[in-house]
């Protein structure tokens, strides 16, 4: 199994305003759902559920064109253009805190095998048993992401069109556990996560 480090993470300042980032999020709204619970037709990710880190780091690699510039990455790429209208620093961290905010609603499904699928236990070290993510080293919430926006991102990662600008070491690690794993074990992890998943009770998640 790769060893996986903790990356520098981001932080929101203690002057971040979650109400000047829900007029910004107006601009994520069309896509993303009012609340931020995704939209798998417009291929738009649930945003519900992550961690104000990530989602910021997420922003300020679109801005910077750390994601999102290469031709392949389509939908990258137009997230990378909404990302521009965010004038500064301290609108993304706005949209960050108010995104934060937003409640999920409490997922009804069993998480299926997670916990005992060997192909998931090299992504449980840093996503959690139950794919809750984990905020100490960067990990996204998986639980309740639409599984096609998973399968596109390991996708990515494999191919090369995420992970792989200078600067994106999170990134970089996550390409190397991707292109580690054979294509049947990532069938195994998306197959389960189709059956649905939610948080392991007690677990420490992506919050």
């Amino acid at each position: 199994m790769l060893a996986i480090t903790a990356t520098a993470i981001p932080a929101l300042t203690l002057a971040a305003d979650p109400a000047s980032g829900a007029r910004w999020f107006s601009l994520c709204a069309s896509c993303h759902g009012d609340r931020a619970e995704g939209n798998a037709a417009l291929r738009a990710p649930r945003l519900q559920g992550l961690s104000s880190a990530y989602l910021l780091r997420q922003l300020q690699d679109f801005r910077s064109g750390r994601r999102g510039s290469d031709p392949a990455d389509r939908f990258g790429q137009e997230m990378r253009s909404m990302a521009a209208l965010l004038p500064n620093d301290a609108a993304t961290q706005d949209v960050a805190a108010y995104i934060t905010g937003l409640q999920a609603p409490v997922a009804a499904a069993s998480h299926g095998d997670l916990n005992s699928a060997v192909a998931y236990q090299t992504c449980a070290g840093c996503h959690g048993r139950a794919g809750e993510g984990n905020s100490s080293v960067g990990a996204p919430r998986l639980s309740g992401q639409d599984v096609a926006y998973i399968r596109r991102q390991l996708e990515g990662f494999r191919r090369g069109w995420r992970g792989a600008a200078p600067g994106d070491a999170p990134g970089r690690q996550m390409a190397a556990v991707v292109r580690a794993l054979p294509e049947p074990a990532l069938s195994q992890v998306l197959a389960l996560f189709v059956a649905g998943s939610e948080p392991v009770a007690g677990a420490k998640g992506d919050r």
